[in-house]
């Protein structure tokens, strides 16, 4: 019976994200975003020219695009990958000036339907520098640093693999699938 409990009362804490969601920003159109963690930001400018993003949590800059010139359509500028703390982004194009929004980060409730899933095992975390994934199924998985940026990608040809963090520093990454994005902690 207690094993029972256990069991259940692991499913329930595990911290599943929702399946990541692509959500388009233009420049002078989009004024706000909701969106969960994992999620990607594509920024796109309205016409030609040089521009500049960021994500902020608060005042403090979370992410940054730096300036990028972009001279045909459909203007695309760069993407974020939303880390959790962000409240507000923001565009420059040198000429036309800057232009602001609001992110709106949704907490993920709800219960998972898992009689058609393979609960996904990711220990230990924290880990020190090896993590074990047990995903249930060959797929690619991209390492993500906090802010966003792709650290690497791993081809995972077997239902249980061993991924080395050793040279990561110590910090917060996610672990991101086709379906869902992970949280893992290397200390």
């Amino acid at each position: 019976m207690k094993k029972i409990i256990l069991t259940l009362m692991s499913i329930i804490s595990i911290n599943v994200y929702s399946t990541p969601i692509t959500h388009t920003i233009t420049y002078n159109v989009t004024t706000s975003v909701t969106c969960s963690v994992g999620d990607t930001l594509k920024l796109y400018g309205t016409f030609a020219g040089d521009y500049v993003a960021s994500t902020y949590s608060g005042t403090n800059i979370v992410s940054d695009i730096f300036p990028t010139i972009v001279s045909t359509s459909p203007f695309y500028i760069g993407y974020f990958v939303i880390v959790g703390s962000e409240t507000s982004f923001s565009f420059s194009e040198i000429s036309h000036g800057q232009k602001t929004g609001t992110i709106n980060v949704s907490s993920v409730t709800g219960v998972l339907d898992y009689n058609n899933h393979i609960i996904p095992k990711i220990f230990p975390n924290p880990c020190k520098n090896k993590i074990t994934l047990s995903l249930g199924k060959i797929t690619l998985v991209d390492i993500l640093s906090s802010d966003g940026s792709l650290k690497s990608s791993i081809y995972i040809q077997n239902e249980e693999t061993i991924i080395d963090l050793a040279e990561y520093p110590s910090g917060l990454y996610f672990l991101r699938t086709e379906e869902k994005a992970y949280k893992i902690y290397k200390e």
